[in-house]
């Protein structure tokens, strides 16, 4: 019954971390209590069945493989309540009588777009993105630094978290040379994994800190992912430590240098 209390604990954790949460719980609440009998049975086996499957350890571990542990819950923990909300909030409004009833409902309407951010944001200077794709210059940059220099379709790169994920937005081409788990282990404060995750950690150190590492260990371990480029911090001057391993500079963004696999 392990799984059963991860299910109350874990819903409980949300409960408290997010009044929104018990709102929409208490509406589902409320869906519920107002249908026939008939609907009224399915309601309460949507929710149950929902709480126990999304709630549920083995369930995150198998869908986290797809959806990845970290965002599982933002796609799937709300799913039985909002649509029954929604639901509720329909209900409402139709059941509304009257002038009084009807304010009341556009007032709500209103409260919920507003609070929402729906609607027209205006933008002050500091908030117009650099360009049309909303990503720092520096992504668009390096990205075109290295199409003009790869030799393969489909290049393998490593970079630190944050220019990883916005290279591979920017450019779908561009693959994860490490893949995402050495970094997320990093952010959880886990820098020296030992295991499977051992060698591509070193690089993370590399790339998100500028460590100087032995240098046929990291070398080795880039050969082993089959890395083609390495983009750290400029600041770091990882010049000759990545010759050294075999990655010559092939240009720089303002803030980034960019090393390709020398031949």
């Amino acid at each position: 019954m392990r799984d059963v209390n991860t299910v109350y604990q874990t819903l409980m954790a949300y409960l408290g971390y997010n009044p929104v949460v018990l709102v929409l719980f208490l509406i589902s609440l409320y869906v519920v209590v107002n249908e026939e009998k008939e609907h009224r049975k399915r309601y309460v086996l949507v929710c149950f069945f929902s709480l126990l499957f999304i709630f549920n350890d083995v369930v995150r571990r198998i869908l986290g493989l797809f959806t990845g542990i970290s965002t599982y819950y933002r796609f799937f923990w709300a799913v039985p309540f909002l649509f029954l909300g929604v639901k509720a909030a329909m209900d409402v409004v139709g059941r509304t009588s009257g002038r009084a009833w009807r304010f009341l409902t556009v007032l709500l309407l209103a409260l919920c777009v507003y609070l929402g951010r729906v609607g027209t944001v205006p933008l002050s200077r500091d908030m117009v993105p650099d360009n049309i794709y909303n990503l720092s210059n520096d992504v668009i940059a390096v990205s075109d630094m290295i199409k003009k220099d790869k030799s393969v379709e489909q290049p393998r790169v490593v970079a630190d978290f944050q220019m990883q994920m916005e290279l591979r937005c920017y450019d779908a081409t561009l693959i994860w040379g490490i893949g995402r788990t050495p970094y997320e282990l990093a952010t959880k404060g886990d820098w020296y994994a030992e295991g499977r995750y051992e060698k591509d950690m070193s690089i993370v150190r590399m790339v998100c800190n500028g460590f100087q590492e032995d240098a046929d260990y990291v070398r080795n371990a880039l050969e082993k992912r089959k890395v083609d480029y390495v983009v750290t911090y400029s600041d770091f001057g990882l010049n000759a430590y990545l010759e050294e391993i075999g990655y010559a500079v092939i240009g720089k963004s303002a803030t980034r240098t960019i090393y390709g696999k020398q031949q």
